[in-house]
């Protein structure tokens, strides 16, 4: 596993939807989560570093998540 993890597998591991977890980022409610805009778009882009977050959730990442 590289330093991030994807939205999908996250909200898979914490058996929630995908755009709930978005908008949990964007209230900095997920530990090692981050969103931003760039320049004048309208759409964030997301990031989760993987350290944070398997210390606070005990995600272990791979198939069947």
């Amino acid at each position: 596993m590289d330093g991030r993890i994807k939205v999908e597998d996250a909200a898979r591991f914490l058996r929630m939807d995908s755009q709930t977890l978005r908008l949990m980022i964007q209230n900095n409610l997920i530990p090692g989560a981050m969103c931003f805009k760039r320049g004048r778009s309208r759409q964030y882009t997301y990031v989760i570093l993987a350290k944070p977050f398997i210390e606070a959730t005990g995600y272990k990442g791979g198939a069947g998540v």
